[in-house]
């Protein structure tokens, strides 16, 4: 992986929070960085951070794989600690499926796309390395209504073989369709079930008519690591992934500090 620069990083902080889990500030985009202030004052170095506003902060950090280097705020001031242990690579396989059905007519390069696309957070943040078993399968949805739930899921699992054991050494079978769902609420992916354990052999759909398929697919592959959603209130919660029905700037590409540890502590639920 590539040294990456992070500067004007902008996050988010919980309405109301106090204490550390409450206050964390997350950056969106992998490769920059996260972090979190340590007194319910808000200040880290020299700054100040506001309940429920945008600030940002110019910060000088270089990472060189998985070791960040502790950031220089303000040209010297106290800076958050941004080292992350050494650890080995955990790993998910995935057998991939793309609905080749009028209406979708997917190719197995856009459904590996999609799916990669959303690694790099996994690889960032826990270590996950996301690999393919076997060839990609076609499937269908002729003459299936429209949702996600049941009907599409039910399609996939059985034009695969899924449901019969054809796991191909895969332990994820997620697929992808260019048709949208009918479901309500409106979901662009949903998932057969949230697993306890690992090895549970669990399938996601998911459609591609969406503005962020890297989110997306990390919400629903976060599922499959047991994770649920996080129903309070948007203006009540820390921005995280599991968070859909918030806007774009609460349901972001990142784990809430207890996700976080729970995804620790389940990374090697598929290795």
């Amino acid at each position: 992986m590539q040294q990456v620069y992070a500067y004007s990083i902008t996050g988010y902080v919980k309405t109301g929070g106090t204490g550390l889990a409450d206050s964390k500030v997350t950056a969106e985009r992998v490769g920059e960085y996260k972090w979190t202030r340590t007194s319910s004052s808000g200040n880290i170095g020299s700054y100040t951070l506001t309940v429920d506003s945008t600030n940002s902060y110019n910060v000088a950090a270089m990472k060189t794989q998985y070791t960040r280097a502790n950031a220089t705020v303000n040209g010297g001031s106290t800076a958050p600690d941004l080292t992350l242990s050494t650890r080995s690579f955990a790993y998910v396989t995935f057998k991939i499926a793309y609905d080749t059905s009028p209406g979708s007519r997917l190719t197995i390069d856009q459904a590996r796309y999609y799916l990669y696309s959303a690694e790099p957070w996994f690889r960032e943040e826990h270590s996950i390395d996301f690999q393919e078993a076997g060839a990609g399968t076609g499937w269908s949805t002729d003459g299936t209504p429209q949702f996600c739930v049941n009907y599409f899921l039910d399609d996939l699992a059985n034009d695969t073989g899924w449901l019969y054991g054809n796991y191909s050494g895969a332990s994820i079978l997620i697929g992808f369709t260019g048709k949208t769902f009918n479901d309500y609420p409106p979901t662009a992916g949903c998932i057969s079930h949230i697993p306890t354990s690992g090895g549970t052999h669990p399938w996601i759909v998911i459609s591609n008519n969406t503005p962020d398929m890297a989110r997306l697919v990390m919400h629903e592959v976060s599922h499959a690591y047991g994770l649920e959603h996080i129903v309070q209130s948007c203006s009540n919660q820390i921005p995280n992934i599991m968070a859909p029905g918030c806007p774009s700037n609460i349901y972001i590409k990142n784990w809430t500090p207890s996700h976080d540890a729970t995804m620790q502590s389940r990374r090697n639920w598929y290795n």
